[in-house]
């Protein structure tokens, strides 16, 4: 049998690790949040920008992966951690994609960016060309 004091101590060391384990799923701890405070797309994404992130816990993959946006209106698309990505609009064959200023990104490592204008109406499907099939999107440009 366990002294009070022994007792005391096991239970209060239960106590934390259970309330360790029970913290909302996708939530970080207060401890692991303030130390890793250039975490990987912690904040709200911007109404104008698509992040393609690769962050270890969840994989390769542009956030959001679907937005839509009114013809005329310019999109960004930042890398956001130290793997490569590009943003490519139709396939490597396609030079142009009709409806948009740009069609492939080309390589784009972290913070750099990529700006595509919406000419057109239309639906507007796009990947990375390095994390096929995981990492594709959809951009929806609308008549204003």
């Amino acid at each position: 049998m366990l002294s009070p004091m022994r007792a005391a101590f096991v239970l209060a060391a239960l106590t934390l690790v259970l309330a360790a384990g029970c913290a909302a799923p996708g939530s970080t701890p207060a401890s692991s949040a303030a130390a890793s405070s250039t975490s990987l797309s912690a904040t709200a994404v911007p109404a104008n920008e698509v992040q393609a992130i690769a962050d270890g816990h969840h994989g390769e993959r542009f956030d959001p992966s679907e937005r839509t946006v009114a013809v005329g209106a310019t999109l960004t698309f930042r890398v956001v951690g130290s793997t490569p990505h590009t943003v490519d609009f139709g396939d490597s064959n396609t030079a142009n994609v009709d409806g948009l200023s740009a069609s492939h990104s080309g390589n784009l490592n972290d913070g750099q960016t990529f700006a595509v204008t919406f000419t057109k109406a239309g639906t507007y499907p796009f990947h990375c060309q390095y994390h096929i099939p995981g990492m594709t999107g959809t951009i929806t440009a609308t008549a204003q």
